[in-house]
């Protein structure tokens, strides 16, 4: 279990800020200055948290032909609070990628975009001042973006998993070292943030009318080692490159069924099956 990590002080959120606004600067006018690099892939992954997004772009990144940068435009980008937001999401990222000459992957959340909404959690919008995710994406795929779409199916065990993610107190694991856990769903909360996740989904669908992208659905491609070779290959060959050999230190990190994660589950059942999403079960 990783340490608690104390709170930031006033001194260093002002400071990583600050240190961030003129990273900003130096991005834009790098992406005004400079041409874009030639022959260079650029693959967006686009879709919720939780949905294997590091997974993926792990397994991209270790066939050596790309550079992984993770959620770059989240305004919480290795910070434990609001470091501030790109201004100009796809300059902001052009910038990097006219210092980067070897292929290049982010992934990009529609939180990353999102300023607060209507009937989702406040945590959910990142951003004080929205941007339409359909009015990025079109902008990158103008410039030769390649896009992925991540999704998951099942979006109660998407909720679950969340819910996990916050009790282990860290998302990742990176062993294979068994765990084992024993929740008490809130269920009022949950059926909340399953709700979220479905309308977070119509706002992706919605972005991606009139995108060309590849789906990678995380139960269908990656939620089982033996499916990640295939599926990078097939993302390889659309963007012309040759198949290489994938790895990634990512583990699963429940492999519970509902019964055995949850304590209140015959409570937590009934209520997925009051709301229609019965199918989601176990």
């Amino acid at each position: 279990m990783t340490k608690k990590r104390q709170p930031a002080t006033p001194a260093e959120k002002k400071a990583t800020r600050a240190k961030f606004r003129k990273q900003e600067l130096k991005h834009y006018a790098i992406n005004i200055l400079r041409p874009l690099p030639k022959h260079q892939v650029k693959l967006v992954i686009f879709g919720q948290g939780r949905s294997g997004s590091t997974l993926l772009e792990s397994l991209i990144a270790s066939t050596g032909s790309f550079r992984a940068h993770g959620e770059r435009l989240s305004p919480f980008y290795r910070t434990r609070f609001h470091r501030g937001e790109a201004r100009f999401p796809v300059s902001y990222i052009h910038g990097l990628v006219k210092q980067t000459p070897q292929n290049f992957i982010f992934h990009l959340k529609p939180r990353h975009l999102m300023g607060p909404q209507k009937g989702i959690r406040k945590k959910m919008g990142e951003r004080k001042k929205a941007i339409a995710p359909a009015r990025v994406l079109r902008d990158f795929q103008r410039y030769g973006w390649q896009v992925l779409y991540l999704r998951r199916r099942n979006r109660v065990k998407h909720a679950l998993s969340n819910l996990v993610r916050n009790h282990r107190g860290y998302g990742h694991k990176l062993d294979d070292a068994p765990e084992r856990y024993r929740l008490r769903v809130d269920c009022d909360d949950f059926v909340q943030r399953v709700a979220e996740k479905l309308e977070v989904e119509q706002i992706e669908q919605d972005a991606l009318r009139g995108i060309d992208f590849q789906e990678v659905v995380y139960e269908d491609h990656l939620e089982n080692a033996a499916l990640h070779q295939p599926t990078i290959d097939r993302i390889l060959q659309a963007v012309s490159l040759e198949p290489t050999a994938v790895t990634t230190e990512h583990r699963k990190v429940n492999t519970q069924s509902m019964a055995d994660l949850i304590e209140n589950y015959d409570e937590f059942s009934q209520r997925i099956i009051d709301q229609g999403w019965g199918h989601f079960l176990d």
